[in-house]
């Protein structure tokens, strides 16, 4: 957000804390509605009053958090007596550019672990038994985030998927299924199918693909997608195209050779013909070199507190060979997002 008033003095503890403050400010709005009204219409004023009546919030919060809101630029308070608002500057930036789906993303998925962080260093806490990240909310920042212009992961994988005219697809990791459903239609597929194994966004993923008419030709299975072979061994060699999105790097914290045998079992899933693994995962590489990129930098703080590897393009590369397959092509993302495309083959 850009300083307002005096803000771009303040000394930096001030600034952080300021930050931080908004960031759950931005994501409480989120959770309460205020910003599909915006969304739906940049233009509009906002009867504030209105608002909290019709959705029977709490008044002193919520109106605490709308002034808020607004003294952060994020929105700006009309003429009158009444508290009527409109997008300010910044409020035009995160809405019109979708940017609040990142703060969706690390407040809603990872804000639980983040207060636990000084725990989790000292090891009074563990990541698993005592504290865990909000996997619906990931799932949903991530889907959030990846329809962004400026992130486009989605269209990037899509549009690959699609010049491969697979007939059946799968999705692990699958999340809430948008990708899948958006992959189904996108490549006119006679058949779809997600893995995940957490059930409450296995639930969520249902819901998707009953909400988008496609009961009848996708199918959500709940599983690890290391045993998706011993689960339903009739998924064998069945698909020509299956994505894996943000999800292969989870099992880097295991060893390389954890890494390897899901990359095998990944492969097992499609066509010796034709079949295309395509995976969409960080690199390092940016990290690597001293640079510290804006989404990045904080994407591989909270992985490291979650037990999560992050790895370089060149050690892709490796894992990807060692699994068996062929690197048929690769191609990053914009540079603040550190994504990677990697279009992998199994051999004939």
């Amino acid at each position: 957000m850009p300083p307002t008033g005096d803000d771009a003095t303040v000394p930096f503890a001030l600034d952080v804390l300021a930050k931080y403050a908004l960031a759950h400010t931005v994501f409480a709005a989120h959770e309460l509605g205020l910003w599909r009204a915006f969304e739906d219409d940049p233009d509009r004023v906002l009867d504030a009053g209105a608002f909290v009546a019709e959705r029977g919030l709490e008044p002193r919060t919520a109106f605490g958090i709308v002034d808020h809101l607004a003294r952060r630029g994020v929105l700006e308070r009309c003429p009158g007596t009444a508290p009527r608002y409109r997008l300010g500057p910044a409020g035009r930036e995160l809405i019109g550019d979708g940017w609040y789906a990142y703060i969706v993303y690390y407040v809603g998925g990872y804000g639980g672990v983040l207060s636990e962080l000084s725990a989790l260093g000292a090891g009074t806490s563990r990541y698993g038994p005592d504290v865990v990240r909000d996997t619906a909310y990931v799932a949903r920042g991530t889907e959030m985030m990846s329809r962004t212009r400026h992130h486009a992961s989605y269209e990037v994988v899509l549009d690959r998927a699609a010049r491969l005219r697979p007939a059946r697809v799968a999705d692990v990791g699958c999340g809430s299924a948008s990708f899948l459903v958006q992959l189904v239609d996108r490549c006119r597929c006679e058949r779809g199918v997600g893995i995940d194994v957490s059930e409450p966004v296995c639930a969520m993923a249902a819901a998707s693909v009953r909400d988008a008419g496609l009961d009848q030709s996708v199918e959500i299975v709940r599983c690890d997608m290391r045993d998706v072979l011993a689960a339903r061994p009739d998924l064998a060699g069945t698909f020509d195209v299956v994505t894996a999105m943000m999800v292969v790097h989870e099992s880097l914290h295991g060893g390389e050779e954890r890494t390897v045998e899901l990359l095998r079992t990944l492969a097992g899933l499609l066509t010796p013909e034709r079949g295309a693994l395509l995976i969409l995962d960080k690199q390092t590489d940016l990290l690597d070199a001293g640079q510290a990129p804006a989404y990045l930098t904080e994407y591989k703080l909270v992985h490291d507190a979650t037990l999560q590897d992050l790895c370089s393009s060149a050690r892709w590369r490796e894992l990807i060979e060692r699994a068996g397959m062929r690197l048929e092509a690769t191609e990053a993302l914009p540079p603040h997002t550190g994504s990677i495309l990697l279009d992998c083959r199994r051999p004939a």
